[in-house]
C-alpha cells in the first residue's frame, strides 16, 4: 500500500514498502493534482510488461557480469542462459511465468505463456 502526503517543505512524497523496507519517492510537485499525475505515470510504468527478449537480456546481463564477477562465474551464467534458451526459446521475458516463487530454485518449473 502506498501513501501520498505533503511534507513541511510543501512537496508531496509517495511512501511505499518494497521488500520489507520503507521507501520514499519525491513527486517533485507542490500541488496535489501534480502529485497524483506523478503517481498515475509511475503506476503505468510499473505495470508495463518488458519488451526485451531472453537473448537481449542475457547479453545485457553478461556484459554487466563481466565487470562485476569472476570469468568462471560469467562462463557458468552464459552456459545456463544458452541451455534455458534451447528449452524455452528466445521469447519476450514478459511471456515467462514462474508458477511458485516460494519453491527452491531446483524445483521451479517454468511455463511459456501461449498468448
Amino acid at each position: 500500500m502506498a501513501t501520498l502526503f505533503r511534507r513541511s517543505n510543501g512537496i508531496y512524497y509517495l511512501v511505499t514498502k518494497i521488500g520489507g523496507r520503507q521507501t520514499w519517492k519525491s513527486t517533485g510537485s507542490t500541488s496535489k493534482s501534480g502529485a497524483l499525475k506523478f503517481v498515475s505515470d509511475l503506476e503505468r510504468k510499473v505495470l508495463q510488461k518488458p519488451e526485451i527478449s531472453l537473448r537481449q537480456f542475457a547479453s545485457q546481463f553478461l556484459e554487466t557480469a563481466k565487470v562485476n564477477l569472476a570469468p568462471t562465474t560469467v562462463s557458468l551464467y552464459k552456459q545456463a542462459f544458452k541451455a534455458f534458451e534451447r528449452i524455452a526459446g528466445d521469447n519476450s521475458l514478459g511471456r515467462f511465468i514462474l508458477p511458485d516463487l516460494d519453491q527452491p530454485i531446483m524445483g521451479v518449473v517454468f511455463v511459456v505463456n501461449k498468448l
